[in-house]
């Protein structure tokens, strides 16, 4: 992948990281970047980015498919919630309940999707444009449609933003 993104711009910094993101590592890879972009397939694993990301006053771009649909946000920039705050515990769905961690995803949705939330990179990096800061762009690739959502604000109960807890991006 750096070859390929290298070939398109041989003047960018691109550096491969050829090791598993863990729970002992994230602080390590997040602190060496500014913006950090979710690609996992896991809950678990968003949990920790997002715990990271806003200890250390990160940026955090999230997207997520599953079946026929996918969800953009920016979590924990300026004052907007963070994953947690949305998700205080494992969301559970009829489809999580059914499929468990191999939920069916259609082929093409992970590139539509990425290529929004890659949109939403490059606005943070340029400093242009409006980001999902606070909404959710929610795509359905059954109807071929897409709705953006507000998200409630942070959450007092929330263990990173909660009243008594001082967050590290103020």
């Amino acid at each position: 992948m750096r070859e390929k993104a290298l070939a398109i711009n041989p003047h960018m910094d691109c550096v491969a990281v050829k090791e598993r993101f863990t729970e002992s590592n994230a602080h390590d890879l997040i602190s060496k970047h500014d913006v950090v972009v979710d690609c996992c397939d896991n809950i678990a694993t968003r949990y920790v980015i997002n715990d990271e990301c806003i200890r250390q006053g990160k940026v955090f771009v999230s997207a997520a498919t599953q079946r026929f649909s996918g969800q953009v946000t920016v979590y924990g920039h300026r004052n907007g919630p963070c994953f947690r705050c949305m998700y205080p515990t494992t969301p559970v769905t009829p489809d999580s309940e059914r499929y468990g961690s191999k939920l069916p995803i259609l082929s093409p949705l992970p590139g539509v999707v990425g290529s929004i939330e890659a949109v939403e990179v490059l606005k943070l990096i340029l400093g242009v444009g409006t980001s999902l800061e606070g909404r959710m762009l929610l795509y359905n690739g059954d109807e071929g449609t897409t709705r953006v959502i507000r998200l409630r604000g942070r959450s007092p109960d929330c263990p990173l933003h909660g009243s008594n807890e001082h967050d590290a991006s103020d």
